[in-house]
């Protein structure tokens, strides 16, 4: 099964030890499973496709006005920052309005998969 959080990663940033029942509590409670369990169904699925689907799933609508996303740089770099417990979700909303190509994304996902493990 492909998953976004692993038991490893959660024990690792939780300082519990792998093997403590509070880790799989936690995989369980805070919804981890199900999380991973969306991811894998919907891995499979290309950019364009697995963003929309996500938040079909989640049942989050998202409404943007095409003057807001003009104001967004089109070449260089720049920082989203959120202030609200749910910042991946901006993230993921930022990959659906723009035009980040593929290749980058992909980069993305490993450096933040660097950072958890």
């Amino acid at each position: 099964m492909k998953e976004v959080v692993t038991k490893v990663q959660l024990a690792k940033v939780t300082r519990l030890n792998q093997a403590n029942p509070l880790v799989d509590l936690l995989i369980k409670f805070a919804g981890i499973k199900d999380l991973n369990e969306l991811y894998d169904k919907l891995a499979k699925l290309g950019h364009d496709a697995f963003i929309p689907k996500i938040f079909e799933s989640l049942q989050i609508n998202i409404d943007c006005l095409e003057k807001d996303l003009e104001k967004l740089p089109k070449s260089g770099p720049f920082i989203i920052v959120s202030n609200h417990p749910f910042g991946a979700l901006d993230g993921l909303i930022f990959l659906d309005f723009s035009d980040i190509p593929e290749s980058m994304i992909a980069s993305l996902q490993s450096d933040l998969n660097e950072v958890l493990t």
